[in-house]
């Protein structure tokens, strides 16, 4: 019921991507430990100014999308920000990264079998109530206290939130735009999957598809996968 604590290896990624996906994690506080060794020097300008724990982060989640990329057969090539930040993968690949305190996580796949990944991981804590107001829709809010209601023990409006960053990373490197959290509309099942309905008119024609994924919360953390 989305609350597993993931694959075989006990990691919490691996249960959620599709198969072929190949997903690598730390489950660590980088506050405390880990490094931002390891990274070339393009990746290392691009957090030169960023605080330590930043850096960490940084080179965390390259470190594992450089060890995903071998798992797929590829050179552990840099890997820098593009388009609105987001990871530039060598051509053939797609991929998400993702980090929170005390996780990183990347997924990556080959472009032939999926156009885009999207992975978010998030404290399994309560959102603010100004943050839920601005991204659920009416629907959504009445499942959210329907769902609260019946599993307290879940952060359910958290979930809204991850489930919509993951995919949203799974949405705009196909379409190039970001339709806003009101864009996306989003539905559970009974498991851990949740299909959102993803409606863009940014652009100068409506485009409207769905992205399904999984989602798991566990260890004090929410994480979510989505493709396309």
């Amino acid at each position: 019921m989305g609350t597993r604590a993931g694959g075989g290896d006990g990691g919490l990624l691996a249960g959620l991507v599709p198969a072929g996906v190949v997903a690598r994690e730390l489950v660590a506080d980088l506050r405390l430990q880990g490094d931002d060794s390891g990274l070339s020097p393009d990746e290392a300008a691009v957090v030169a100014a960023a605080v330590p724990r930043r850096r960490r982060q940084f080179a965390a989640g390259r470190r594992l999308a450089r060890e995903a990329l071998v798992d797929l057969g590829r050179a552990p090539v840099p890997i820098l920000p593009g388009a609105r930040g987001a990871p530039t993968w060598p051509v053939g690949v797609v991929g998400s990264v993702t980090h929170c305190d005390g996780y990183v996580a990347a997924a990556l796949g080959e472009a032939s079998r999926w156009r885009a990944l999207g992975i978010d991981a998030e404290p399994a804590a309560a959102l603010p109530p100004t943050v839920l107001a601005r991204i659920a829709s009416a629907t959504e809010r009445t499942w959210l206290a329907e769902r609260s209601a019946a599993r307290p023990e879940v952060a359910w409006d958290r979930l809204l939130f991850c489930v919509k960053e993951a995919v949203f990373k799974a949405w705009f490197p196909v379409h190039g735009t970001s339709p806003g959290f009101r864009g996306a509309e989003v539905r559970l099942d009974d498991g851990d999957g949740f299909v959102a309905t993803v409606t863009d008119g940014s652009s100068a024609s409506v485009v409207r598809a769905e992205v399904p994924g999984r989602w798991v919360q566990a260890r004090g953390l929410l994480v979510c996968a989505a493709w396309s």
